[in-house]
């Protein structure tokens, strides 16, 4: 019997009707991955509360999950409580290494630190998986535990296959580019028939999707639009999603402006079907966000923040406008190139680009 086991911080939740509930493209990705292997435990986080929208229960059966409290944050008691927490991840971890025919951990956070330590230490399994999703070659302010992790990746002693978001000289060969999977072949035959007959018939619509804070670029997002309108273009703007930065959203009022709030994915679907570009001016530590594709795939230009490997995508697909340091720059093709330009990029994900 071959056993994966996946070690992340991808948040959970226990829903009265799905029971344990994930992430949406988290679980998307893994329910797939979860059909090579006969049996796959996911040791991640489990939380308290209500679910949020965006979270969808596994489809696979052969997939088992294992909760552990979260821990983070900002400021010496939070650290303390992540350091007071490692005997015990410890010990789970080990017990589930040693029955594991393969690991996948899921980088960068706080559990995955110490897993890649442990791996370092440990002869089993053989078959090793790291996934770096944040931002491999950064160049601002971030925590050092993610320093630590890329430092630890560069190195051969964890044993594994480390794959990033990009193509960034002078890596090792264990550390390889890898390109995530977002939509399913339906799901993405879908989005394209909407992208094709798509077409700027006076309101130009504007999508925001992801938390809804500043170092994702929500505040930026709602200002684009507004200056948008004052050179007098006719442009609306809609938030999928929450956070902190939410109820000023709110307090702002414009009619031009719609706040959905945590979707489902089935609902994010018709946001951007009707969307003619996604609004990305992050400052977060990306590697190659999801909802770019997303919204690509439904043909929605993407407009976004040169983080990452965000520009070397958006150049090697031809498509799409950014600018330096967050700001949006110039916005590439018009209603006849925004299904072309991510039609394509789409095309080069299924092929395993």
């Amino acid at each position: 019997m071959k056993r994966l086991l996946v070690i992340s911080n991808m948040a959970h939740y226990r829903d009265p009707k799905h029971g344990v509930v994930g992430f949406g493209p988290a679980v998307e990705e893994l329910s797939w991955v979860a059909l090579l292997f006969d049996e796959v435990v996911h040791l991640g986080c489990l939380h308290e509360g209500q679910a949020p929208l965006n979270m969808l229960p596994y489809s696979a059966p052969n997939l088992r999950f294992f909760g552990v409290p979260p821990r983070g944050g900002e400021g010496i008691p939070a650290k303390a409580a992540i350091l007071a927490q490692w005997p015990f991840l410890i010990r789970v971890l080990m017990k589930h290494l040693r029955t594991a025919d393969a690991v996948h951990v899921r980088c960068p956070c706080n559990i995955g630190l110490l897993a890649v330590i442990l791996l370092c230490l440990v002869r089993e399994p053989r078959r090793r998986w790291i996934k770096y999703a944040g931002n491999w070659r950064p160049e601002g302010r971030e925590p050092w535990s993610y320093r630590v992790q890329r430092w630890l990746l560069r190195r051969t002693w964890h044993g594994g296959v480390v794959t990033v978001n990009g193509q960034w000289e002078g890596d090792p060969p264990h550390v390889r580019e890898f390109f995530n999977p977002s939509f399913s072949e339906a799901e993405l035959e879908e989005a394209r028939s909407w992208g094709r007959k798509k077409a700027l018939n006076g309101v130009v619509r504007c999508a925001f999707v992801g938390r809804v804070e500043e170092a994702k670029g929500a505040g930026r997002a709602v200002e684009i639009v507004r200056r948008l309108r004052e050179q007098g273009v006719e442009a609306e703007l809609d938030v999928v999603g929450d956070g902190p930065m939410k109820e000023a959203l709110v307090r702002a009022n414009a009619p031009w402006l719609r706040l959905h709030g945590w979707l489902p994915r089935q609902k994010v679907g018709r946001v951007w079907r009707e969307a003619h570009m996604c609004l990305l001016p992050s400052r977060a530590s990306e590697g190659w966000p999801k909802v770019l594709s997303e919204g690509m795939a439904w043909g929605a230009v993407p407009v976004a923040s040169t983080v990452s490997s965000i520009p070397q995508y958006l150049e090697r697909f031809g498509c799409g406008g950014g600018g330096a340091g967050g700001r949006c720059g110039r916005i590439c093709g018009g209603d006849r190139r925004i299904s072309a330009g991510a039609g394509t990029m789409e095309a080069r994900q299924r092929a395993g680009d």
